[in-house]
């Protein structure tokens, strides 16, 4: 099954918008757990609140908005990467203020590393910009 089949397949079970994000964070997860280079990239990977709730010790509030996934890598004392996941139609454009929370959220002190999952292939000037050299 294409990742277009299966967007689509998303987007026709969940009309609401917060349920197809969720949905696709999910996705998104279980994608990065299964696939055969992330899997061997990341050693664990949370839905946000699941890290929040299981690693008091960082200090993130489960209501922080930016972050929707965090990644633990397999090398390297507690390296975690923020993930972000937009689901867009194919034809949006990416815009900086579709991104600035993550930006903002994921420049904290525990995150060593940014993964942006998007469903569009045009991005912006100023989002490019922005994710140039980060």
């Amino acid at each position: 099954m294409s990742i277009k089949t299966v967007l689509n397949n998303l987007r026709a079970a969940y009309t609401n918008e917060r349920d197809l994000g969720t949905a696709f964070e999910k996705l998104t997860l279980n994608f990065l757990k299964t696939d055969n280079i992330y899997k061997t990239l990341y050693k664990n990977v949370w839905m946000f609140k699941d890290f929040v709730i299981s690693h008091p010790e960082y200090g993130l509030k489960e209501n922080d908005t930016g972050v929707d996934l965090v990644a633990e890598f397999r090398e390297g004392d507690e390296r975690f990467c923020a993930i972000q996941c937009k689901v867009y139609e194919e034809g949006h454009k990416l815009v900086k203020e579709d991104v600035d929370s993550f930006f903002t959220a994921s420049g904290k002190k525990i995150f060593t590393d940014r993964l942006l999952v998007v469903t569009t292939n045009s991005i912006s000037d100023n989002v490019s910009d922005s994710l140039s050299e980060q």
